[in-house]
């Protein structure tokens, strides 16, 4: 998203998160006849929002697993059934994408693989990948080092990709996927943020630029953009900018629906001349399109989801949901019940999505929820919007065949929504039916993508389903559920595989089994297998005769699929097949160390799984160890792709050095002492002295705590010995009673005076300074009648000083004070 956008995106941001958690549909009105049938088994996955149409019939389902981020990567496939039922569809699981995306660009391409690109949330806003639906299998595709987002794109009539980006308001690239190369387009002259383009007949796209009624398209002839004219309502609300889906009508009008309520039509020129608008009805409810689904039904009406029309900025998408049928032969809107009931879904509209079904009908999702829903139009399909099938030839021995005719890609592109996604059909799509048996062929390689080509020839290439019966079949060609007239299509059988050809799922070390069925007696098989990267199987390029029964291991991060490629014969023809088996790797992981000091208390950390088992018996993802020996941990656990995966370390343990040193000690001031440290290290550090040998002198003036290190490799052991450092004097003897002895004045200035009343006649008086040196000594003889003594200190620094009188009795210490 382009910074110049960054706050409404924060606020979109917010809003749909909030909404997007919303998980079952509360219907406001339970006496409301509801129009939407749910399909018989809910999906096995929470849907992520978009859906595609594949080229084989199938429907590409978005989900919000995989990943672990709750955007999600992973892909669901709904099959019609034998009869052509969407409502009683099977579900299976596809291979999924690398990034994770919401809200991002998608097209199918001519070849009939599906492009997407950016997602405004997710892994995946400056990434693209391409799926192949016939290999199961994602390919990332070159980095333009550009933020797609929720951009918008569209595919050109050559099969390049016309693709917006945000990196600049309006910012475009063009993809070719000839080449697999992407080039600078030329940029809009507007912001294509939140706009919807629409696909007209001349080829050219249209849009109207946000923050304005400006409107501009891109012709393809001129690689530029052209300004068109303005429109005469606002389509985007002042608050979020957002607007509603566009549609090319059956009459040759572009549609656009707005945020507001409001709508207009655009009339084209048929050239490179400005069109003509006009404002169309309001959406009727003071009800608007901020982000909502719409599909152009067989019938040309346009159903379509709308809300409250927004009224801040933290009211954009507005409860509840309505939905409505357009005419617009009629210009009149008709209420439609709700899906599960009612007339009203109580979430906002921007979390539904619509898509054209072959069969003519709509199908329906809402985000964050399994259930599907499926509309029936009341019209009968619009003549003008069917093709003309006009010959079927096949492609040699082959079940692949052209298809020659008219209006493939239909009168529009079906169902819209806007920037958040494409799920365009206007593609062909071939049918065949015996009874009530139902077959969808898989089209590619259209020559076209255009809408309403008129007289334009068109061809596609399609191959017959894997296992079809031979025998003779009504064909149809259809483009955006409207059906041609049937033509008679007979089926000479050929060597083909009749047994599935994609696999179930496999963990790395499973053993891949398969068994090929053949619908001819008397055909060779053959098969080899390319290698993988990731893959540690080699390739196996001999070919093989044998059905495959090997293990496969994925030494990768991420599902790889291995395909094995089949030839068969049976004398008159060869056949090709690829059958695709998805390897999921052992993604379980242990983080930690596995080298330790012994007993050293330590943690070991697994990732990646949604269960865990330690050989500990912990249940935990992380555990606490203290080995005092060598030790294996392991650890086993499920992932989220239903694999069993198992890991295992060695945590070695190091010795850690025995150490005993010198025991705490008091010494004098100025007294030397050597410490010393001793035990099974091999080496020794003192952090105070940064001196390595095992013993040091030292000479603290000052109480200290010295610390000692022993090392072996890897570990250490370490101790403190404290060294107290006291002022000394002589040693004490039987103390003078403090009574009989006065020393003053203290504090003095060059002398004291030391008055005793005691018997003795004669004493030793000797004063040490604080660091126990002795600086004055004295006799003091007491003559008879006398009992003081004076000691000089002239010529002696000031401070403190510690005075001893000794006599035959005892001694006696007190601290003097010298001053100015």
């Amino acid at each position: 998203m382009n910074t110049t956008f960054a706050f409404k995106k924060c606020r979109r941001s917010l809003l749909k998160y909030l909404c997007l958690f919303v998980c079952v549909f509360i219907s406001l009105n339970q006496h409301a006849q509801t129009t939407w049938t749910p399909l018989a088994v809910p999906a096995p996955d929470s849907s992520g929002g978009l859906m595609l149409l594949l080229p084989d019939g199938s429907v590409l389902c978005k989900t919000c697993n995989g990943g672990g981020d709750s955007v999600g990567n992973m892909w669901l496939k709904l099959s019609p059934d034998i009869n052509g039922s969407y409502i009683n569809g099977t579900w299976s699981k596809v291979c999924p994408m690398a990034d994770t995306r919401l809200y991002f660009s998608s097209q199918l391409l001519k070849n009939g693989k599906v492009y997407v690109a950016g997602g405004e949330y997710g892994s995946g806003g400056s990434s693209s990948e391409l799926y192949d639906p016939v290999t199961n299998s994602w390919t990332q595709l070159p980095n333009t080092n550009n933020y797609y987002g929720d951009a918008n794109s569209e595919i050109l009539d050559n099969g390049k990709v016309l693709q917006s980006h945000l990196s600049t308001y309006n910012g475009i690239v063009i993809y070719d996927p000839a080449s697999n190369t992407y080039t600078n387009g030329p940029n809009s002259l507007g912001g294509h943020d939140e706009s919807s383009w629409v696909k007209l007949p001349d080829n050219s796209v249209l849009f109207v630029d946000i923050f304005s009624t400006n409107s501009e398209r891109y012709i393809p002839a001129l690689n530029q953009w052209i300004q068109d004219a303005p429109v005469p309502v606002n389509l985007y609300d002042p608050y979020g900018f957002e607007t509603g889906p566009a549609f090319l009508l059956p009459d040759g009008r572009a549609f656009f629906m707005g945020s507001l309520g409001n709508t207009a039509f655009y009339t084209p020129s048929g050239n490179s001349s400005p069109g003509s608008w006009t404002t169309g009805p309001t959406i009727p409810g003071n009800n608007g399109m901020p982000d909502a689904p719409g599909a152009m039904m067989v019938d040309g009406k346009i159903i379509f989801a709308a809300g409250p029309v927004p009224t801040g900025t933290n009211n954009v998408f507005i409860v509840p949901t309505y939905f409505y049928e357009f005419d617009y032969t009629t210009n009149t809107f008709t209420p439609v019940g709700a899906p599960g009931g009612g007339s009203t879904v109580s979430d906002t509209a921007f979390n539904f999505t619509m898509l054209d079904l072959p069969d003519g009908t709509v199908l329906l999702t809402q985000a964050r929820t399994t259930n599907y829903y499926v509309h029936a139009p009341a019209g009968a399909p619009l003549v003008i919007g069917q093709p003309t099938i006009a010959s079927v030839n096949q492609a040699g021995c082959s079940s692949t065949f052209t298809l020659t005719g008219l209006l493939f890609n239909g009168i529009s592109e079906g169902a819209m929504y806007g920037d958040d996604w494409q799920m365009n059909t206007n593609f062909p799509i071939v049918r065949l039916t015996s009874g009530t048996t139902t077959y969808y062929a898989r089209t590619h390689d259209w020559n076209h993508t255009g809408v309403s080509t008129g007289l334009l020839a068109d061809t596609t290439l399609f191959d017959l389903p894997p296992g079809i019966p031979s025998g003779t079949y009504s064909l149809s060609v259809i483009a955006n559920g409207i059906s041609s007239t049937p033509v008679t299509f007979t089926f000479l059988p050929f060597p083909a595989l009749t047994s599935p050809l994609f696999m179930p799922d496999i963990c790395t070390g499973s053993s891949f089994n398969y068994t090929p069925s053949v619908n001819l007696p008397n055909t060779t098989l053959l098969w080899t297998r390319a290698a993988v990267a990731g893959v540690s199987n080699p390739a196996a390029t001999t070919p093989q005769s044998g059905n495959p029964n090997e293990a496969l291991f994925n030494n990768s991060a991420i599902s790889k699929t291995v395909v094995y490629s089949y030839t068969l014969s049976n004398g008159s023809c060869l056949t090709y097949y690829a059958v695709s088996v998805v390897v999921h790797p052992n993604l379980i992981a242990i983080i930690g160390p596995t080298l330790i000091c012994s007993n050293t208390p330590e943690k070991l950390r697994a990732s990646y799984m949604t269960s865990y088992a330690w050989s500990t018996g912990a249940l935990t993802s992380t555990i606490a160890i203290t080995p005092s020996v060598t030790t294996v941990y392991s650890v086993t656990g499920i992932s989220d792709k239903g694999c069993f995966c198992s890991k295992q370390v060695t945590v070695t343990v190091r010795p850690v050095p025995t150490l005993s040193t010198t025991a705490d000690v008091t010494i004098c001031v100025h007294e030397a002492l050597t410490l010393a440290a001793n035990g099974s290290g091999t080496s020794y550090y003192w952090s105070n002295t940064g001196q390595i040998t095992n013993t040091i002198l030292v000479n603290p003036l000052a109480s200290t705590a010295y610390t000692v290190s022993s090392y072996l490799p890897g570990c250490r052991s370490t101790t403190v010995i404290n060294v107290d450092v006291e002022i000394c004097t002589a040693l004490a003897v039987t103390q003078i009673d403090l009574q009989n002895i006065h020393i003053y004045p203290n504090p003095f200035k060059d002398r004291f005076q030391i008055e005793a009343d005691i018997t003795e006649t004669e004493m030793v008086i000797k004063v040490y300074n604080l660091f126990g040196q002795l600086v004055v000594e004295n006799y003091c003889a007491f003559l008879p009648g006398s009992k003081a003594c004076i000691v000089s200190m002239s010529g002696l620094t000031n401070g403190i000083y510690f005075v001893n009188v000794q006599s035959s009795k005892g001694s006696f210490t007190a601290k003097i004070i010298k001053e100015e």
